[in-house]
């Protein structure tokens, strides 16, 4: 099975008042041993490490496997850090783009069938992320508790097992292939002690940050879900009267991170290109007109769409129109600064 792992925590979606860790060293260094977990683990299963490459721009870590094979870590706006791999060295990014969204297809055409190929190589490389990130946050966290707690809480976080939006998180195929038999009870179970510990751990040094970043990130995103449930059930009903397929899965909910219902559209790439172009335009006529905190919340949302390039997996703006976002971006920025009209 083709891996890529996403990182669905990088940053969360509503600034967490006194969260000035996000952006610290420590926060990075944990988020990016997130990322080394998935791929040392992979590596390993491609026969171990034979070399290491380092790129600044873009940034990249590219580490060269023994049996010929390459795993990557690179920064993917809005996601942040990705892990992908195994493939052949030289393989161009729009390959391994194509390749991801055929895997993402297979997934949304019939998610049971999906996760029965799941393997428990795949639950092993995905559950390493989470571990490495936790357990190394810990260890830094006397240099900066808060930021430590932060990567520390995102990790446990990535391990709920659920869809955002088209990005499954490490937990949603560790749980799959533990539901499967494929996946040791009592080694996930460990798995999940060590993370949820070096939360505890980190918390201990900030308790009453920690206490505030939780209680502000569930407040937040509940307060978000109103706009993120009428966004995603708008999509759903422009797109079936623009005759596309829409696939509706579930619900998700993930505190700092996000809110909204998992669908996809499937049809012709016109029938997609002419529905973003609508939703845009219905969002540019609605936006002006919102108030304080529901302006905001809602250019978050369209911010992220615009940008991120989801499909098959979400219908985001940013798949579709191309260069055409730019503008939808620029307004989007400006009607921050904006009043709603007044009569």
């Amino acid at each position: 099975m083709q891996r890529i792992m996403i990182v669905a925590f990088v940053l969360p979606i509503v600034a967490v008042p006194g969260c000035a860790g996000l952006t610290g060293s420590v926060y990075l260094t944990g988020t990016l041993a997130h990322e080394l977990g998935h791929a040392l683990v992979e590596a390993e299963y491609c026969g171990g490490i034979d070399g290491v490459q380092i790129d600044l721009f873009p940034p990249k870590i590219l580490f060269h496997c023994r049996n010929g094979k390459c795993v990557d870590i690179h920064v993917e706006f809005p996601i942040g850090f990705v892990t992908i791999g195994p493939y052949d060295p030289g393989t161009p990014e729009e390959e391994l783009r194509k390749r991801y969204k055929e895997v993402l297809l297979l997934y949304v055409e019939n998610p049971v069938k999906f996760f029965d190929n799941v393997s428990r190589e795949d639950a092993e490389v995905t559950m390493a992320g989470p571990v490495v990130g936790a357990l190394i946050s810990a260890a830094l966290s006397p240099l900066d508790p808060q930021g430590a707690f932060d990567s520390a809480w995102n990790n446990l976080l990535n391990l709920i097992p659920v869809e955002i939006h088209g990005a499954l998180t490490d937990g949603k195929i560790a749980w799959e292939a533990l539901i499967r038999d494929r996946y040791p009870v009592d080694r996930y179970l460990i798995e999940l002690g060590l993370v949820t510990l070096s939360v505890l751990v980190t918390a201990a040094q900030c308790p009453r940050y920690a206490l505030e970043t939780v209680e502000s990130e569930f407040v937040l995103t509940l307060e978000m879900a109103p706009i993120a449930l009428l966004d995603d059930l708008s999509k759903a009903v422009l797109g079936g009267l623009l005759g596309l397929t829409v696939k509706l899965r579930e619900p998700f909910f993930v505190p700092g991170i996000g809110v909204g219902w998992n669908l996809s559209l499937l049809g012709p790439e016109y029938q997609k290109w002419l529905f973003a172009l609508l939703d845009t335009l219905e969002w540019s006529l609605t936006i002006p007109w919102l108030g304080m905190p529901w302006k905001l919340y809602a250019v978050i949302l369209k911010l992220i769409d615009a940008t991120a390039d989801l499909d098959p997996g979400y219908p985001s703006l940013g798949s579709y129109l191309g260069y055409l976002k730019v503008p939808f971006i620029v307004f989007l920025l400006v009607s921050l600064l904006r009043h709603p009209p007044s009569f």
